[in-house]
């Protein structure tokens, strides 16, 4: 039996917190399926797209950028090497052509390059031995330079030389002339004991020996008969070797720069000469130069 309260509202208005309390169950069982249905679109998604959280996505794509954005420079690097090499091809060929070629029409003989001069060298039948003096070897040893309508001397020039033979040489030529028209000297040729400067004389023979080798009785006695005629001093005009410089010493037969200079450094050392003879301790002048020299010199005071 219900008992009425005054004050009270009736038993109507009090069932009405029993229907809230009824309708809470059903609110969790909406949470609930909305919490499911959420959870089943983000799994959906992660296993779509990946989750929206996690950024290795967008790592791996900036790490392409950067790989790509380090390529790019390595290539620019490349371009800029390949442009200086190019440049300095160029440069170099531009070097290369900047001479004006020289027409070949307006050269002469005695004008062609030294590869032509020696062509036609081989093609004559002489060695192919570039010329010192600038000219080709003629034929038969003569020297192309000599003027077919001047004087010339006949020098026979043997020993080590390319092309040994009688060579004809201008009027006033030197030995070093004469030498070069036998088409120079080999690689192993004493040229110190010839003197080169001396005036080429009609008919002797120069004698070119190797280093040591003793010149022939025939080409001493033609360099001193060369030398009668204006290589040295005739009698009466001899050499002094207290008083000669390297340069008179050398218009002797058989003495060269070398061997010039080391008479100058005896004298040096040992004083004037007391006698021709003397001349032998100069190293170098043997029994037979000696032979050569003793009616060419003299001892001064």
């Amino acid at each position: 039996m219900t008992t009425e309260i005054p004050g009270l509202p009736p038993p109507t208005e009090r069932s009405a917190p029993l229907r809230r309390r009824d309708a809470e169950p059903v609110r969790e069982a909406a949470g609930t399926s909305r919490s499911d249905l959420l959870r089943s679109v983000s799994t959906a998604y992660t296993a779509a797209h990946g989750h929206p959280v996690e950024h290795d996505t967008l790592v791996e794509r900036e790490t392409e950028r950067r790989r790509w954005a380090v390529g790019l420079r390595t290539a620019l690097v490349a371009l800029v090497a390949l442009l200086v090499v190019a440049g300095v091809v160029v440069v170099r060929d531009l070097r290369a052509v900047s001479a004006e070629p020289v027409p070949l029409d307006g050269l002469g003989a005695g004008q062609l390059p030294v590869a032509e001069r020696s062509e036609e060298s081989a093609g004559a039948g002489t060695p192919d031995v570039a010329d010192t003096t600038g000219e080709p070897s003629a034929p038969g040893g003569r020297s192309a330079g000599a003027d077919d309508t001047g004087p010339t001397v006949l020098v026979h020039v043997v020993g080590r030389v390319h092309a040994p033979g009688v060579v004809e040489v201008p009027e006033g030529s030197r030995v070093v002339d004469a030498i070069d028209a036998a088409g120079g000297l080999t690689p192993d040729a004493d040229s110190a004991s010839v003197n080169l400067a001396r005036p080429a004389v009609d008919g002797e023979q120069v004698y070119v020996p190797a280093p040591g080798e003793e010149v022939p009785v025939a080409a001493e006695a033609a360099a001193g008969a060369a030398s009668q005629h204006g290589g040295a001093p005739a009698v009466g005009g001899l050499v002094d070797l207290n008083r000669a410089g390297a340069d008179e010493l050398q218009t002797l037969p058989g003495v060269g720069p070398a061997l010039a200079q080391r008479i100058l450094d005896w004298r040096t050392t040992h004083g004037a000469f007391g006698s021709v003879d003397q001349l032998q301790d100069v190293s170098g002048i043997g029994p037979v130069v000696m032979e050569r020299l003793r009616e060419l010199v003299s001892v001064g005071p």
